[in-house]
Parts: C-alpha cells; sequence; structure tokens
C-alpha cells in the first residue's frame, strides 16, 4: 500500500510514529496545493514525499540527536518535576500551564531523550547529567 497522509498534526512524535508504520507521505493540510499534488505524485510512484514544513521539522530533529539533546528551559522544569514524581496534573498546577501543554512537553522529552516511559526518561536524563 502507497499511503500518504493529510493531517493538521504537525509533532514529531506522530509523524514518527505514521513513518514507522509505513506511510509513504506526510502532507499538512495547511499546505498550499501544488504541495499536495506532488505528495500525490510521488507517493503513487512508489517514492517518499514530506511536507516541507515538516522535512524542515525533521532535519532540526537529526541535527539535535547528533549531540547531546538541546532542552527548553520549561522541559527541564517539567523534567524535573516528573523525576520527583509529580504527574502531569500536579506538574500543570505547579507550573500554571494546561495538563494538555504538559503531556506535549512530556512527549518532546520522551522523543528528544530516546526514552520509552517515565523511567526510562528520568534515567537517561541523569544518565546525560540533565538531572541529578
Amino acid at each position: 500500500l502507497r499511503i500518504l497522509v493529510l493531517t493538521h498534526m504537525e509533532h514529531e512524535y506522530y509523524i514518527k510514529t505514521l513513518m514507522s508504520a509505513g506511510i509513504l507521505g506526510y502532507v499538512l493540510k495547511s499546505s498550499q496545493e501544488q504541495i499536495l499534488m506532488e505528495g500525490i505524485r510521488k507517493v503513487s510512484l512508489g517514492r517518499p514525499f514530506l511536507d516541507p514544513v515538516i522535512k524542515h521539522y525533521i532535519e532540526e530533529a537529526k541535527e539535535q540527536a547528533t549531540g547531546s539533546p538541546f532542552l527548553t528551559q520549561r522541559e527541564l522544569e517539567v523534567l524535573r518535576l516528573i523525576a520527583e514524581d509529580y504527574n502531569s496534573n500536579q506538574i500543570a498546577e505547579r507550573l500554571f500551564i494546561s495538563k494538555r501543554t504538559v503531556d506535549n512537553h512530556r512527549i518532546n522529552l520522551l522523543l528528544k531523550l530516546g526514552a520509552k516511559g517515565s523511567a526510562n526518561l528520568v534515567k537517561k536524563a541523569i544518565e546525560l547529567g540533565l538531572i541529578v
């Protein structure tokens, strides 16, 4: 099957998940018509296609993966609270942000550190010296 995904989801987690599931193309709904048409043509020929915006995100992620993971200040705050065994609701309340924002930070942390869960995330963060 040659699958081209048309979505509004720009998050790296969704892109990687779908790519690992075997899709050939990924196009954002906000893209111009010619980008969608190019994606359809390439995927129909069995060639991969990524929306240029998504391609930019993937390239940035690869650049960051070559060195130590770059974490934002907010991601570090969330990471420290995860290490202190706070759940997403508690972290949101403590940092005055929404639970959804906390969950997005969790996903970013898992991706950036290549972790499979909270315990593994904390372990890798300690190994990298991101938390004590």
